[in-house]
């Protein structure tokens, strides 16, 4: 069997097929997916519509930057005192760099991320580069030591 995920323009109605799988066994698809498939699941199609390497694998050209919204209070990232933990969740991958996140999350520079980065004033779990690293985790968490970004801010 072959799998597509069917996109359609807003704006002019035209279409493009995404190949998911070719030629393949219903046996070799986790039944759990398979019935999803099969019933069209939109949490499904969403995954595999931000799946950036698949996208790119099948010809799709990315446009940049990909819009998207925070959903959640307003992270008070440079408060006075204490560590500050946040549990970012992100329901789709769709390459955004962390370095860029946060300069818009935080209103400040991408520069001024890369420090508070490399001073340690900001950490994530699973550890990763932050001024490198493209979200693909499903979750990631964040911890900002908020006396050592005030202490990063003012060298």
């Amino acid at each position: 069997m072959d799998i597509w995920l069917i996109y359609k323009c807003s704006d002019c109605g035209a279409t493009w097929n995404m190949e998911i799988a070719a030629r393949v066994s219903p046996k070799d698809i986790p039944p759990s997916q398979l019935r999803a498939m099969e019933a069209n699941d939109a949490v499904l199609a969403w995954g595999y519509a931000f799946d950036v390497p698949t996208l790119r694998q099948s010809g799709a050209q990315i446009e940049y930057p990909t819009e998207y919204h925070v959903l959640g209070p307003a992270i008070e990232w440079a408060a006075d005192e204490g560590v500050l933990t946040i549990e970012l969740e992100f329901p789709f991958r769709f390459d955004l760099r962390l370095d860029r996140f946060l300069q818009q999350q935080f209103s400040v520079s991408r520069a001024q991320v890369h420090r508070l980065a490399l001073s340690g004033a900001i950490m994530t779990k699973p550890v990763v580069d932050i001024t490198r690293h493209k979200i693909r985790e499903s979750r990631l968490n964040l911890t900002i030591d908020r006396p050592a970004v005030r202490t990063a801010m003012r060298s």
